[in-house]
């Protein structure tokens, strides 16, 4: 059984060893490493050459910056294993990620397999996600509501994918989304596997992003994330396995979405009159009137006042809100 490993590296030349030994060090060989140089600016793809001169399996490419969905897709049309693991090149393997992955599909046969993992700092652990116990479903329609009903399992980077499993859908309109690519692109190998494995083990160590939280606002990043949620609807209820109730659910996920981005644009030290046209932009460039009707006709309480709010300016309202809201959960939850 061979493995493809894909990376896209763009300007992570201060972690990308780290990368690289987690892969080379790997308790079982059989693998290949496929290297997306996205335009980095930085030291990071000579970094890369370096390995790759003195490991065959290992093939770079350097190609102008398209952002980290296209470095996937452009990487999957040179993998030739039989399974692909995906790994952010700031992120690393535990050593024995592949042998126990190997292992995995072997014993179950699937399709997909999706690992825990940790939230590290200068390699101190922050938490740990994983199942504790083995979970293995063949059932569609459970396994999309496992893995988006909350979107628990949509990261990439957590995921081992036999490489039939992956359809040749057109991402290309959808290059652009930097934030909530993961859900793009995991909703076809969710749909497309027969069979998934939700391991009990901790295989990859995500790097916690410590840089300090900012009063910019990115109004296309907030967009992105819509744009992402938006998609994830359409495809969920295309699929026809949901009935009328369970779509309910998914409207009221992108409502929740949303008047969470209302919230984090409310918190901005932008001038209201800023804040109100942030938010109708997103609105407007994002969600067509019909879809923005069955959202609002679905969603919960809490997400039609801070829509409403939100979108007509009132942001006095909706702080005094906000504030109250968050003294009752203190009060009710201790948090």
């Amino acid at each position: 059984m061979k493995f493809s490993i894909l990376i896209p590296v763009y300007n992570v030349e201060k972690y990308i060893d780290e990368c690289m030994q987690s892969v080379l060090q790997q308790t079982y060989q059989n693998f290949e490493v496929i290297i997306i140089d996205d335009g980095s600016t930085d030291s990071s793809g000579d970094i890369c050459d370096r390995y790759a001169q003195q490991d065959q399996r290992l093939n770079v490419f350097h190609i102008k910056n398209n952002g980290l969905m296209h470095a996937r897709r452009y990487a999957l049309q040179y993998a030739v294993g039989d399974y692909i693991v995906f790994l952010d090149s700031d992120d690393y393997l535990e050593l024995n990620a592949l042998e126990i992955l190997k292992e995995t599909i072997e014993k179950y046969n699937c399709d997909c397999a999706i690992y825990g993992y940790q939230s590290v700092c200068e390699h101190k652990v922050l938490t740990v996600t994983c199942d504790s116990v083995v979970q293995v479903i063949t059932d569609k329609k459970l396994n999309l509501r496992k893995c988006f009903f909350p979107l628990s399992y949509n990261a990439m980077w957590r995921k081992c994918v036999k490489r039939k499993v992956f359809s040749d859908f057109d991402y290309t309109p959808y290059y652009y989304i930097q934030l909530g690519e993961d859900i793009v692109q995991s909703f076809d190998i969710v749909h497309n596997s027969e069979k998934i494995v939700y391991l009990d083990r901790v295989l990859i160590n995500y790097r916690a992003n410590q840089e300090s939280i900012t009063n910019t606002i990115d109004c296309c990043k907030i967009k992105q994330v819509i744009d992402a949620h938006v998609f994830l609807c359409r495809e969920l209820i295309n699929s026809k396995l949901f009935d009328k109730h369970e779509i309910a659910i998914i409207y009221n996920i992108i409502a929740d979405q949303f008047a969470n981005s209302v919230i984090f644009i409310m918190k901005s030290s932008i001038s209201c009159f800023e804040k109100k046209n942030q938010i109708n932009s997103i609105l407007h460039k994002s969600i067509t009137e019909e879809i923005f009707n069955s959202i609002w006709h679905n969603a919960n309480f809490r997400s039609k006042m801070i829509i409403y709010l939100g979108t007509h300016g009132h942001f006095f309202i909706l702080k005094v809100m906000w504030h109250a809201w968050q003294l009752v959960k203190r009060a009710l939850y201790g948090k």
